[in-house]
């Protein structure tokens, strides 16, 4: 996930910044960001790179916790299971509960692969005749 910049005070990404040209001084322009949606702004190259910093760590904590979160469930879901896994050849997930498979895709998988098996037991000439 990447960091995208959002307004302070109504949380929306439609925000620009622009060069201050009242204020330039040299060649070296002082920005400001807007909020295209409630106006908010902010003075200063300064004042800017603080609140970008702040963040860019808000968000790195929120993944951070995220990936935590997503850790803790996958870990729960492979106790619950006793460390089963989808009976699918070759595929390695979880099954749902109540089942062997951990999806609708890899039961169908195997139904096809059961059907295909059957058919080719047969033999040409009993599937004709039917």
């Amino acid at each position: 996930m990447s960091f995208r910049f959002r307004c302070p005070k109504c949380g929306s990404s439609h925000v620009t910044i622009n060069a201050d040209r009242h204020t330039t001084y040299g060649d070296n322009p002082n920005h400001y960001i807007k909020c295209t949606i409630c106006a908010w702004m902010l003075y200063g190259d300064e004042q800017i790179r603080v609140e970008v910093d702040r963040q860019q760590a808000v968000t790195e904590r929120r993944q951070m916790e995220s990936f935590r979160l997503r850790t803790q469930v996958e870990e729960h879901i492979h106790e619950e299971t006793d460390g089963a896994r989808c009976s699918w050849a070759g595929c390695g997930n979880p099954p749902r509960p109540n089942s062997k498979y951990c999806s609708r895709e890899c039961s169908n998988k195997n139904a096809r692969q059961r059907y295909k098996k059957r058919k080719d037991k047969k033999g040409p000439e009993e599937s004709e005749a039917a």
